[in-house]
């Protein structure tokens, strides 16, 4: 029988002419697949207060809209924490609940970006992800380099893999004064208040 012959060996069918043909099919096919899925293009908006991260996302969104792109926006995530919630507390700082409050918010970023994504690729045309900051920004928001490594070894990432996520990263200046700034229920951007 055919599997004594073999013995231990396996049979490798691209070295058949009919093993080389379905391979080659199969190539060609994972290539026009690959070439049939929407682009994703991922920009984070990133800096300091008053930069106008809002104002040119919306920008960005609407010309990139007219120009028959999907445009996703993936919302910051520490607002979403903080608006809904007492916020943060300052006997955290230094603690492990600063550590532990790191991890969710890396955490949870990661798991939004990659669901944001898998919603784009739902779209047949070009995706545009405009990210209200990205990973990376919450290193500056940590009291101590230790609760962000931390942060980064509980999510089984590094910084390089977090940048690479991105195909490009807008850090905005701010033109803000001091004490110009604004908070509270007078603010243009109610994640401030």
């Amino acid at each position: 029988n055919l599997t004594d012959k073999m013995g231990a060996a396996e049979l490798d069918m691209s070295q058949t002419p009919r093993g080389a043909k379905r391979a080659r099919e199969f190539e060609t096919q994972e290539k026009a697949d690959v070439a049939a899925r929407p682009r994703q293009i991922s920009i984070v908006l990133t800096g300091g207060p008053c930069s106008g991260k809002s104002s040119i996302m919306a920008l960005i969104r609407d010309r990139l809209s007219k120009r028959d792109m999907q445009v996703v926006t993936v919302p910051e995530y520490a607002t979403h924490f903080f608006a809904n919630s007492d916020g943060f507390q300052g006997e955290w700082v230094g603690t492990k609940k600063e550590e532990d409050l790191q991890h969710v918010f890396l955490n949870y970023q990661i798991m939004q970006e990659n669901m944001f994504r898998d919603f784009a690729a739902l779209n047949s045309k070009t995706s545009v992800l405009l990210l209200d900051r990205g990973t990376l920004d919450q290193k500056v928001f940590t009291s101590d380099v230790k609760i962000w490594e931390a942060a980064l070894k509980r999510n089984n990432v590094t910084e390089h893999q977090l940048l690479e996520r991105y195909d490009m990263v807008m850090h905005l200046g701010t033109c803000a004064k001091v004490g110009d700034y604004e908070w509270g229920p007078g603010s243009n951007n109610p994640g401030r208040y």
